[in-house]
């Protein structure tokens, strides 16, 4: 640890510049500003970590653009936070890159750079849109914790290693778009958290996947990057078949790999989710005979057992639906029914309620009634729904030994 008093002396020079702004109490400086009137970066910023503290906050006020630069050095722009734009594009960065607790306030450009060592991220928080437009991460890329506050999108980013966005944070739209890929990749959204959703319907991503843990919004209040490819926001849209179909195809993907590693309780999840979407995708549609069959389908099974995944609901729907149809049944011989309201009249009730629920059971004779014409039909139909809603709590009860 350098002393305090050297610190300060080792400021000194640059604050006569007009170059370091810093503040500091009785024991150590607790700001530092950063001003690059003259093109010093990033050797302010290096000098600071070499002769002050390697960990302090540096806040730099001033709009950074360098375009075509080299850089032979490991570049540490760690704990800095960005009040202008930071641009460093067609860059080459030929050692490790660090922006490790950075605050991005506005954009972040690193558009046609190649980084062809190691790149983190960790814990650093995106304000504003940052552009990864042709950018190329030949080594490990890591964007562990990090919140991307704006709405997102990855395209052309070039992912050729592992790259990790394990608890990452989304709070906006977020798509990856035409990436590429290497036989090295392996790519980690591990308990990330995308507050809209996530697009990878195009990605590419056709290498290894952990997506474990990640939650989704699974239809999104917002939708427009979704629908246009563009960080363009547009008040206009609606959601739209085109907007459900990349995102239904997303869950797909995720479901896919989830399965890839058998890992079928997650997966059911995402097919519950791509379901939904379809649903919604139908919905949306209204146009033909096949749509309407097709919503009928999927609304039976949303509610009869959550598109396979609840046989509490499965059961629900199978006596509720026998309880109704019964019902239906006593209403057709209201006219030579005699209900005892008694003990043993509820407990009659309850025997031909059984009975009704047994698919199997065709002598039925409910208080002794035998002769009935439209109460056969009920019955009949009725039966119908019951084994269906059987088929369904059983489907669900299997739920974990589906591949």
């Amino acid at each position: 640890m350098i002393p305090f008093q050297e610190q300060k002396s080792n400021l000194r020079n640059f604050t006569l510049q007009g170059l370091i702004e810093y503040e500091w109490n009785e024991t150590e400086i607790t700001k530092i500003i950063v001003s690059f009137r003259e093109m010093h970066f990033p050797s302010i910023i290096k000098f600071v970590r070499e002769q002050v503290d390697k960990k302090i906050k540096i806040t730099i006020n001033d709009n950074i653009e360098l375009d075509s630069k080299t850089f032979n050095e490991t570049l540490d722009l760690s704990n800095c936070e960005f009040n202008g734009f930071l641009k460093l594009t067609n860059c080459i960065f030929k050692e490790e890159v660090y922006f490790r607790g950075c605050t991005f306030n506005e954009l972040l450009n690193l558009n046609n750079s190649t980084f062809e060592s190691k790149t983190r991220f960790h814990f650093s928080t995106f304000k504003k849109e940052s552009s990864f437009q042709n950018t190329s991460f030949c080594d490990l890329v890591d964007f562990y914790h990090t919140n991307f506050e704006f709405t997102q999108s990855f395209w052309l980013t070039d992912f050729l290693d592992i790259t990790i966005f394990s608890n990452a944070t989304f709070h906006k739209q977020v798509q990856f778009l035409y990436n590429k890929i290497s036989n090295k990749t392996f790519i980690s959204f591990e308990n990330a958290e995308f507050k809209e959703s996530l697009d990878i319907s195009r990605a590419n991503f056709w290498c290894r996947l952990q997506v474990w843990g990640i939650i989704v919004n699974i239809i999104p209040n917002e939708f427009w990057l979704y629908e246009t490819d563009k960080i363009q926001e547009r008040t206009d849209l609606k959601l739209s078949e085109t907007s459900l179909k990349r995102i239904r195809e997303s869950y797909r993907r995720i479901k896919q790999e989830f399965r890839n590693n058998n890992n079928n309780i997650e997966a059911l999840r995402f097919q519950e989710y791509e379901m939904i979407t379809y649903k919604n995708e139908l919905e949306s549609l209204k146009t033909d005979e096949k749509s309407l069959e097709d919503r009928i389908i999927l609304t039976f099974n949303q509610f009869s057992n959550k598109f396979g995944t609840s046989w509490s609901r499965g059961l629900g729907f199978t006596i509720i639906t026998t309880l109704i149809f019964y019902l239906l049944f006593l209403w057709t011989i209201q006219d030579v029914l005699y209900f005892k309201p008694t003990w043993e009249g509820l407990g009659d009730f309850i025997k031909y309620f059984l009975q009704f629920l047994n698919i199997a059971f065709w002598n039925f004779k409910p208080f002794g009634i035998d002769n009935y014409i439209w109460g056969y039909i009920i019955l009949f139909i009725g039966r119908i729904f019951i084994g269906y809603g059987y088929y369904q709590t059983i489907q669900a009860f299997r739920k974990y030994g589906k591949n």
